[in-house]
Order: structure tokens, then sequence, then C-alpha cells
């Protein structure tokens, strides 16, 4: 009689149904636990749904197991973490921040319950919620998080881990953010100083951490300070290496682009600006050499960079004669690529503007007084081949006479990369500007 029922479907399915049915209460009995407590329920319905895209009732299943903590063992709490917390990163992704919120808080409860409130594993959501919370421009609350984070890697690996080198990376820009210049010094130096702990002391290896911490200096407006570093990163390597060796390369990068903001910042006196104008220029001459002797090392579109760099390097620095040779080497190099056209109309299709300040209400003489919000200013103008600007004429304008002349001044002040066509630089006339100012009544300040 049984071998005849499996050739019937139906009576098939019974018995399976009745043989899985005695099994489970056997389960059941053995681990006095119901089949739906003792078997990780949860965790199959947060994948279906997850998968489905359903991600609303996804989040509803991990919220049902924080509520109902203790009707399920830990064993399933555990499972539900590492897919929660990719969920978190899809919501976020996919710009649902709330519920990525939601999903990040979630996944610190099942973390916290699983292994208490000093979890490591709760270090990766707290950053996560850290960066939506500075992308939402709440900085005291991704500081709190972050500082939380920090302290649990101190608890599990020491004051001096490199683990928490992220985490301070993000406590930097949010102490930058509200403008806590000591904190931000004192996070900077930290993070400085235990990069710097395993290496030999003035050893190449460690001129890559020091270049690091010149750039943010440079970053956070600290130029000398970042000097100094990428001094000493270039006398480690001059003491090591040969003089043309790649590895310059980088040192004299960042040794170039803090010259080139201090150029434009103009922020210092005639004979440091002078300095910067010669040391920049050897910089990127330097790089050049190298590139030259190590052609391997470097792509043709990072050499065009560079010689277009070079350019605009004599363009802010009153050298407009010495631009073309560097601009059309780029140009030359450009136009052999494949997209050769792309190229050429990225970088030269249009005069680039390279130096500007805008206009600012006076605050004192005529215009003073005004009222600002909401006034504006338009110019035409023209850019010749030697980045100078020309022909500018004032535009539709709501603000006073005394501050159409000074958008007239900003815009005649202005230097920009000219236009290049058949690795000739031309006149690009009818270019527009507009400007728009805010401020209230004097005695306000800018």
């Amino acid at each position: 009689m049984p071998i005849k029922l499996f050739h019937r479907p139906a009576a098939t399915i019974i018995l399976i149904a009745v043989t899985l049915s005695a099994q489970q209460v056997v389960r059941s009995e053995e681990s006095d636990k119901t089949d739906f407590d003792s078997t990780p329920t949860p965790v199959i319905e947060f994948q279906a749904f997850t998968t489905a895209g359903h991600y609303a009732d996804a989040l509803a299943v991990a919220a049902r197991v924080v509520d109902r903590a203790a009707d399920y063992e830990s064993g399933t709490r555990a499972l539900l973490i590492e897919p929660l917390m990719k969920l978190a990163t899809i919501l976020k992704q996919a710009d649902e921040i709330l519920d990525a919120m939601r999903a990040g808080e979630l996944t610190i409860d099942l973390i916290e319950r699983n292994g208490g409130v000093f979890d490591p594993a709760l270090v990766e959501p707290l950053v996560f919620l850290a960066q939506l919370d500075q992308s939402n421009g709440n900085h005291p609350a991704a500081l709190e998080r972050l500082n939380r984070a920090q302290h649990i890697v101190h608890r599990a690996d020491g004051v001096m881990s490199h683990q928490q080198l992220p985490i301070m990376t993000h406590m930097i820009r949010s102490y930058v953010a509200t403008k806590r210049r000591s904190m931000t010094n004192l996070m900077i130096e930290q993070a400085y100083a235990i990069r710097m702990r395993n290496f030999e002391k003035n050893s190449v290896e460690s001129v890559p951490v020091i270049l690091e911490q010149a750039k943010i200096r440079a970053m956070s407006g600290h130029y000398r300070k970042a000097r100094e570093l990428i001094y000493l990163g270039l006398e480690i390597l001059e003491e090591s290496i040969p003089g043309n060796d790649p590895r310059f390369f980088e040192a004299l990068n960042e040794l170039a682009s803090v010259r080139y903001v201090e150029q434009l910042s103009g922020g210092y006196g005639i004979s440091a600006y002078r300095l910067g104008r010669k040391e920049g220029a050897r910089s990127l001459q330097r790089m050049l050499a190298i590139m030259e002797e190590h052609p391997d090392e470097f792509s043709l579109l990072r050499r065009a960079e560079i010689y277009i760099w070079m350019g605009d390097w004599y363009m802010i620095t009153r050298k407009a004669r010495l631009s073309d040779e560097p601009y059309r080497n780029a140009w030359n190099i450009l136009a052999d690529q494949e997209n050769a056209t792309k190229l050429l109309a990225k970088y030269f299709g249009q005069p680039r503007r390279l130096r500007y300040s805008k206009p600012i209400p006076p605050r004192s003489g005529p215009g003073m007084y005004e009222v600002y919000y909401g006034r504006f200013a338009e110019v035409s103008f023209s850019v010749n081949e030697n980045g100078q600007v020309h022909k500018v004429k004032l535009g539709n304008s709501n603000s006073p006479a005394a501050m159409n002349l000074r958008m007239r001044w900003a815009v005649q002040a202005a230097i920009y990369r000219p236009r290049y066509v058949d690795a000739q630089p031309v006149i690009t006339n009818g270019l527009f500007l507009r400007e728009e100012f805010s401020r209230g009544a004097w005695p306000a300040r800018d």
C-alpha cells in the first residue's frame, strides 16, 4: 500500500506534510521552543523582501526583531546584522536617506543586543550614520557618533590604533565645518602621529604620510606648515634616491599646488610672493623633466595636464609670453589622442578663468548704505590671446553705480587661459558674467 501511494501526487504530498510536522513537533519538544523561534525565519523574510526590492517591509522585519529581541535567539539577531547594513548602503545610494538612517540605527540596536555597547562591530554603522549626518549638515550629531566609534576602537585596540584613522578623517571634516580650529589641529596632529608610528624616522616610506599631512594642512589654509612638511619630505628623498626618481613627483606636485594657491590668494609679502613664483615654476619644470626621463611611469594625458598647469602658472604670475609654449605642447599631445576632439574642447575650447575676485559691496564711500540683498550686475567682455580681459560692458543691473563700477574692475582684473584653435591662441568675444550680491544695510560685515 505505501508503495502505491507514491504513484498518487495528492497522497504523496499529505505523507510528506505529516512527516515534516512530526519532525517539527519532536524538535520543538526537545528545545522547548516553537519552530518559529528556533529557526531564523526573520532572516529568510528579510532576504526575500530585500531581493524583491520591498525595502520598507525588510526594515519592518528588522524592527520586529529589535522590539521582540527576547523572543529570538542571539544567532538569529546576528544573522540580520550584515544584510541590514548592506541594505542601509543600498538605501543611501538610492538617496533614501531617512530609511538608510533607520536601517543604520536598527543595525546598532541589533549589535548592542547581541554583543553589548562596546562591540567593535558598532564602528561601521556609527561611521555610516555620521556620514549621513554630515551630508545633512548635522555635524554635532555626526561628532557624537564618531566620538563613540573612536572610544570603542580605543577600548578594543588602544589609543594609537590605525583602525581609528578613517574615523578621525570624518571628525576633522566636522570640526572644520563647525569652525573648531583647535580641535581640528589636534585631530590632524594625532592622526599624523599615529601614521608615523610604524615608520622609521626619515625613511623614504614615511614620505607619503608626510605629504598627506601637508595636503591636509593646505586644505585647512595652513600653507606655511604645509610647505615645511613638503620640504621635510623632499629632504628625505634627496638623501635617499636619485634626483629625477619618479618618487619625487608627488612631493613636487604638492609644493607646486601650495604655491599656486598662495599666488592666487596673494596674502603675504612681496619677497615671499616672488620666492613663491620661482619655487612653483621650478617645481613644475622638474616634474616635466621627471616625466620626460621616465615616460613609461606617466600617461600622455598626465603630461598634457602638467604642461597646461605650467601655462596656467605663467598666466597667473603675469608672464603670459612664457605660457604659449607649454600650452602648445599640451595641445599637440591631446591632438594625438583617440578622443582628441573631446579633450581639446575640455581644456582649450573656451577661455578658462584662472584668477578672479568677486566684487564685494563697499564698506565706505558711495554705496555703503545700500541694502544688497537681491542685487545683481551683468557684464559682457572679451578675452584676448594673452588671457587678458577687454571690452567690458555693463549689461542688466539693479545695483548702485558704485557696485557696477566694482563689478567692471573685478572682471577687468581677471586672468583667463585663452581659447586655442589649431594650436594657436585666439580672441574670444561675447563672454558673459552675472554676479548676485547679498548684504544688509551698513554697518553689516561681509
